[in-house]
């Protein structure tokens, strides 16, 4: 049994410190429009999406995010007013301007300004808003995280 606890402890306890050190992501989403059955589906596919990374935490405004995923989501309708069932749709990502940049940590909680911002606008049927979520975080993984990871690495080195 000791060679079982102890077997057990040098093989977790690895595992374990690997985990505390991992750099985890703090990104915020914000969903917002004028459809909420779209606002909605959107914003549980993004957060979703982004979890199934691994290393990020989805936070809130005011919980310390690095980056940002903005989307703006409007519903397309005929001139007579009934829905298309289509979406115009806006996003934005950035990265937020570290602490340093601050002469006050709360200029740094009030301001929340951000850099590198990428804006895009697309056009997405409802039954389509799953799959431009599933793209829009490869994308953000992609183009944002992997460069990060990367930079991390070495410096661990």
């Amino acid at each position: 049994m000791k060679t079982f606890v102890t077997l057990f402890c040098v093989l977790m306890i690895p595992l374990t410190l690997a985990s505390n050190t991992q750099h985890r992501f703090k990104v915020y989403v914000h969903v917002y429009g004028d459809d909420n059955q779209a606002i909605s589906t959107i914003e549980s596919h993004l957060k979703r999406e982004l979890r199934l990374l691994g290393d990020v935490d989805v936070v809130g405004r005011n919980d310390g995010w690095e980056f940002i995923l903005g989307v703006a989501v409007m519903g397309v309708q005929f001139k007579d007013g009934r829905k298309s069932g289509s979406f115009a749709i806006g996003t934005y990502t950035a990265n937020r301007l570290h602490a340093l940049y601050y002469i006050s940590r709360e200029s740094y909680q009030i301001m929340q300004a951000t850099w590198g911002g990428t804006v895009a606008t697309a056009y997405f049927h409802d039954s389509d808003l799953p799959q431009f979520c599933i793209q829009h975080v490869n994308n953000f993984d992609k183009d944002r995280l992997e460069s990060t990871r990367k930079f991390i690495k070495k410096e661990q080195r």
